[in-house]
């Protein structure tokens, strides 16, 4: 109780400082190595895995926040030849960096755009889908006091339905709700993330630019479904693939 309460007092003595400031946020993404046993008939998709990582530096996270608004994309590089975009591709896929992410902390939601199972999606949800466990925890990133926190994350694909443990790292000292991709919920812009799956990787903080004003508008809703008729589309997706590789 203690420890939340330092933090609020954290957030509101800061907010009046930094609630009025425009942000530019860029990230980076690494890839966590799978240092697992690999059964032999995997070894080619692994290899794949590994050079796709390869191209990672190639792309720009970037988060953009104005007031209680924020849109998240990633700017992708010119790969040097069409073998380097193949993996570039893959590592897209591979690392959930095809996912743009339209965010409002005050009406509670987030507008998520992104293509899975070759088809395009445009998904609304409420906010607040993390439940975070808060970590006296801290260190330093980028100059910032950052604290940690821990959750878990709902993967589906072609195997199946899987839980993913997160560990993210917040900065009270800038009071935005927001983060990278639909990272949210914590009482602190998230300046890193660690998803711990099978294919892990981890967005961290490079920069933070302060900007007078940025244009962020609500993406077109056109075609927009809820997230549980997502998940439930994505399900008979995930099946069908699975059937077809297994016939």
């Amino acid at each position: 109780m203690k420890f939340s309460k330092i933090l609020l007092f954290s957030l509101l003595l800061s907010s009046n400082i930094f609630s009025q400031k425009a942000l530019i946020v860029d990230y980076e993404v690494v890839a966590i190595e799978n240092k697992e046993q690999k059964p032999q008939k995997e070894i080619g998709f692994w290899n794949m895995v590994t050079r796709a990582a390869k191209t990672l530096p190639e792309k720009k996270p970037k988060l953009r926040i104005e007031g209680n608004l924020s849109v998240y994309d990633v700017e992708e590089g010119m790969p040097n030849d069409a073998q380097a975009a193949s993996m570039s591709v893959l590592a897209t896929s591979l690392y959930n960096l095809n996912h743009n992410v339209y965010m409002d902390t005050n009406k509670g939601f987030l507008i998520e755009k992104f293509s899975a199972f070759n088809e395009n999606f445009t998904v609304k949800d409420t906010l607040g889908r993390y439940d975070w466990k808060l970590s006296k925890e801290r260190k330093i990133i980028n100059n910032l006091e950052a604290f940690k926190a821990t959750s878990s994350k709902t993967v589906i694909n072609s195997k199946g339905t899987f839980e993913f443990p997160i560990e993210a790292w917040y900065v009270p000292e800038l009071p935005y709700n927001t983060g990278p991709a639909d990272f949210e919920g914590l009482p602190g812009l998230i300046v890193e993330v660690k998803v711990k799956s099978n294919i892990g990787y981890i967005l961290r903080l490079k920069n933070i630019q302060e900007v007078t004003t940025l244009d962020i508008t609500k993406p077109d809703e056109k075609g927009m479904v809820s997230q549980e008729v997502y998940n439930d589309e994505i399900k008979k997706l995930a099946n069908k693939t699975k059937e077809f590789f297994e016939n």
